[in-house]
């Protein structure tokens, strides 16, 4: 793939061009999960989208034939992911330019809102209204110098100058209502102009009401696009009662099941809906909620690609990062099932690059595995066979259908003494590693 793109000058130039204009688009859908977002953040995840449109339009043809399957299934992926018309729904609904903040208003396009367009039509009418109203005075006082103004004080009002007193007594009397007067000039209002003014003032709150409520919808269509787990039933149909909610900001990675059937995501995310919960969280296996006492410190400060689960307790936790729960940590962690750092695993510097994959190894040193003897424990096997035969009492004239040495069972433990044996001597489980890394604590390993 890398190949291909280096020779192809124009391919490579095109996707370049575009890249450079890509937006960051994680931490606005983290502050829209958090109910911080912007319309400009809004704005920031459409461009995003478009430009992702735009890389794929341009390598279509060389998707075809010249891509690798690996590439092949990546740009699919995307594919699927443009097929749901997010983008197309922020750009239906969304002003090319975007105001700052809500208040600012002017978020959205005419014609997505009939209610909305109607109110924006009376406000927009405003000065049109207002010199109708102020000819109308002007004829119906001969008064040529008469205007209707406006400021914060008193708001709309009637203003000529002092000069016609003699209009006043007639005025007050069938159409105005005195409100101001100065050494040159006099304020008036009138039922009319207060009806008006009323309907502008109206106008400006419906249409604050309006898109404050179109905006707050249109976060939660593009958050339900940002749920990242799903939990499916053995006959492959969605479980309708897991749901996540907002879900994390960011992709996760990797999923595991604790002994107690709540699931441990792991990824590059900060936020899952409102918890601040950086890589790492813990949800409820029924519900698919995180789980609010469990708590992880300051998280991961990077990436996880891999978790797995230690069965004598606790989980592993591999990825791209150099801090866990706060203490440095490169790449490699363990922590509890309470979310706290086990600080007996130490790996000291750790790995010098990312761990992409972990497994759990319990064939070495695995006390008690149906398929496992240890000389070092034939001893303590011995005696608790003796014991067992000891409280048996046998008749040894007749047939022994149990073991009456270690060698009787082919090196194989049988059920009966697994747990004593395991709860006397913990099973050492081993964690096996892979990934980009060429060390492990200074000491040379190759991925």
């Amino acid at each position: 793939d890398i190949e291909y793109i280096l020779k192809n000058k124009i391919l490579r130039q095109n996707i370049r061009d575009l890249l450079k204009l890509f937006p960051d688009i994680t931490r606005p859908l983290a502050r829209a999960s958090l109910g911080r977002c912007s319309p400009r953040d809004l704005g920031s995840i459409r461009l995003g989208l478009e430009i992702t449109k735009n890389i794929f339009s341009v390598t279509q043809k060389d998707i075809k034939n010249k891509f690798t399957t690996r590439l092949k299934n990546q740009f699919e992926i995307i594919k699927n992911e443009l097929k749901k018309n997010l983008f197309e729904q922020l750009d239906d609904a969304l002003n090319v330019n975007l105001p700052n903040t809500i208040i600012d208003g002017d978020i959205f396009r005419v014609g997505f809102s009939s209610e909305l367009d109607q109110l924006r039509s009376i406000k927009a009418n405003t000065s049109k209204h207002i010199l109708e109203l102020q000819s109308k005075y002007i004829q119906d006082t001969s008064i040529k110098s008469l205007k209707i103004k406006y400021n914060n004080f008193l708001g709309y009002f009637i203003e000529f100058p002092s000069t016609n007193k003699k209009f006043l007594d007639e005025l007050t009397q069938t159409k105005f209502i005195h409100r101001q007067t100065l050494k040159n000039q006099m304020r008036f209002t009138s039922e009319e102009l207060n009806a008006l003014q009323t309907n502008i003032i109206e106008a400006s709150e419906k249409i604050y009401k309006i898109e404050d409520d179109l905006f707050d919808k249109i976060i939660k269509i593009t958050l339900t696009y940002s749920d990242s787990i799903a939990k499916l039933s053995s006959d492959g149909k969605l479980d309708l009662n897991f749901d996540i909610g907002l879900g994390p900001d960011g992709p996760i990675n990797s999923v595991a099941v604790m002994s107690d059937g709540r699931i441990i995501i792991g990824g590059d995310f900060i936020y899952v809906g409102e918890f601040f919960s950086p890589s790492i969280a813990v949800l409820n296996n029924e519900t698919g909620q995180v789980d609010p006492s469990i708590s992880f410190n300051q998280g991961i400060n990077g990436i996880v690609h891999d978790i797995k689960i230690d069965p004598s307790g606790g989980f592993y936790v591999g990825g791209n990062f150099t801090k866990a729960y706060g203490v440095p940590r490169n790449n490699i962690a363990k922590f509890k099932d309470s979310g706290e750092l086990d600080a007996d695993f130490n790996p000291g510097n750790g790995f010098n690059f990312p761990v992409l994959s972990l497994a759990i190894d319990t064939s070495v040193n695995v006390v008690g595995d149906p398929t496992y003897y240890s000389r070092d424990l034939e001893e303590m096997f011995e005696i608790l066979l003796d014991i067992e035969v000891a409280n048996q009492n046998p008749d040894f004239t007749l047939p022994v259908e149990y073991l009456l040495k270690p060698d009787d069972s082919y090196g194989v433990i049988p059920p009966y003494f697994r747990n004593i044996i395991k709860f006397m001597n913990p099973p050492e489980y081993r964690i096996v590693a892979a990934g980009a890394f060429t060390e492990y604590n200074y000491s040379r390993r190759m991925k």
